[in-house]
């Protein structure tokens, strides 16, 4: 595959200050250096150097970082449970969705968002914002055309629905 023309930090991204070329050569070069494959574990181990480029991207101080680890660790946690409901006996879902109360994000379990309106309709927004990064992210695969497709007609009867309601 050729080289990209065009690069860019994802809209949900930490604030990065580094062009993100720079940094897709960087990741690119560690994994060349790496037998061709750019792990997490490689990338910090490429970043220990205070001159190394991404250094400063990192947490060094090992209590703070140990703290964020469990955080992660948490949300990894609360991410992996999964249940089944009644009405669709066949199918595990999620048993936590994130959500913001209060200017606070954390987690809440699914029936309780599916059955508050304006938690439901947030869920359904992310849920089409993911559809749409899934057809950016995968658009290249010609083998998922006809899934692309139909994703496309999804978002766009949303749009044309939001936009019919907003009005």
């Amino acid at each position: 595959m050729a080289r990209p023309t065009y690069f860019s930090w994802r809209a949900n991204a930490p604030k990065m200050d580094l062009d993100p070329e720079v940094a897709w050569e960087e990741i690119r070069s560690i994994g060349e250096s790496n037998g061709g494959l750019a792990t997490a574990e490689a990338i910090v181990e490429a970043s220990r150097s205070e001159n190394a480029l991404f250094h400063r991207y990192f947490e060094w101080d090992d209590s703070i970082a140990a703290e964020k680890h469990r955080e992660a660790q948490a949300r990894t946690l609360v991410g992996s449970i999964q249940v089944r409901y009644s009405q669709s006996p066949g199918v595990e879902t999620r048993a936590f969705e994130i959500t913001v109360q209060k200017d606070v994000r954390g987690y809440a379990p699914v029936d309780i968002i599916l059955a508050n309106p304006d938690e439901r309709a947030l869920l359904l927004q992310r849920a089409f914002a993911e559809l749409a990064s899934f057809k950016r992210r995968y658009t290249a695969l010609s083998e998922l055309s006809g899934v692309l497709l139909q994703i496309d007609d999804l978002l766009t009867r949303q749009g044309a629905a939001g936009q019919a309601g907003s009005g």
